[in-house]
This record gives structure tokens, sequence and C-alpha cells, in this order.
């Protein structure tokens, strides 16, 4: 059965259609079936077991990521890593006029045979400060139809940075 996830980097609660997505909570704040109603969480260390129709789904604000930090080969070591761990990683805060960056950052990450791919998203923001959301993906486990990439039309200007949506199909 073909399953596809639709996910937005605006409301970080990722959402699918039709996809049993799995999250990977490991030493992070997750919500449990008891806590779910009243919003508050339960930090837990181990990582759900992955089945064979899920795909682990992370959000990661990797805080002004631009020159000085993929300058640092240490600080890039652990990010590739942590992105390694999820099937789909959307990604905030990519604070860089190059557009080199994500290329530079999935050369690490594919480093000894791993597959992954980025859609990125336009730079946005009001202040001369902008930022870009980007979805990077396991291709092994995942294809992107890169024509339903877009971001959130947002007329009224209420929002500082608007979603990023792209639509994914498990292989």
């Amino acid at each position: 059965m073909r399953q596809s996830a639709i996910l937005s980097a605006y409301v970080l609660a990722l959402t699918s259609v039709g996809c049993g997505i799995q999250v990977d909570h490991g030493d992070c704040y997750a919500p449990t079936e008891s806590t779910r109603s009243t919003g508050s969480a339960s930090r837990t260390s181990t990582a759900p077991a992955v089945t064979g129709d899920s795909i682990r789904v992370a959000s990661f604000n990797i805080q002004v990521f631009g020159e000085s930090k993929i300058g640092k080969p240490e600080v890039v070591q652990v990010l590739a890593d942590v992105v390694r761990r999820f099937d789909v990683v959307a990604i905030q805060e990519i604070r860089c006029k190059d557009q080199t960056l994500m290329d530079r950052f999935l050369a690490v990450v594919n480093a000894g045979g791993h597959h992954y791919d980025y859609v990125l998203g336009p730079r946005l923001g009001r202040t001369s400060s902008k930022e870009q959301y980007a979805f990077v993906f396991n291709t092994q486990s995942l294809t992107v139809n890169r024509e339903t990439v877009y971001t959130v039309p947002d007329p009224d200007d209420l929002l500082h940075r608007e979603p990023l949506v792209a639509s994914f199909q498990v292989r």
C-alpha cells in the first residue's frame, strides 16, 4: 500500500495522511497518551522501535545554521549524525545567503553510503535576518513530489516566516 505524509515546518507537529509515522523521542520531551490532552510531556530516552511500514520524523531548529556552523567539522558531524536517525527532518533557521550550504551539509550526511536529499524553501522574514526551512529526507525510504513543495500563503502578514509544506511518498 502506498502511503504519503504531508509535513509542515510551521506547526512543528508533523501530521500524516494515511501513514503510521513514528517519532523518535530519544532524549527529548514527548507527549504520552495520558498527557496528550493536557499538553504536558514526559522525558524519555528510549526511541520506539521502527516497524516496516513506519517512518521516523523530526523537526530540528539548528539555530543560525550558516557559514559559522558549517565551518566547524565537529559540529557538522554531530548534526549529520542526528539527521541520519530519521527518515525526514524539518530543519529550521537556515541563515546563509550561499545556496550551497545544504549541498555541503548533505555531503557529510551522505558520507559512508547514506542517501539523503533535501527540498529548500525560500528565504523568509520581515527584517534583514532572513531564514529558510528545509526538509532533509532519506531517499531509500521516501520520495518527494517536488511540485508539491510550497510556502503557505500569508496575505495578512500574520506570520514572521510562512510554513513550508511538502508531500512525501513512502517507498
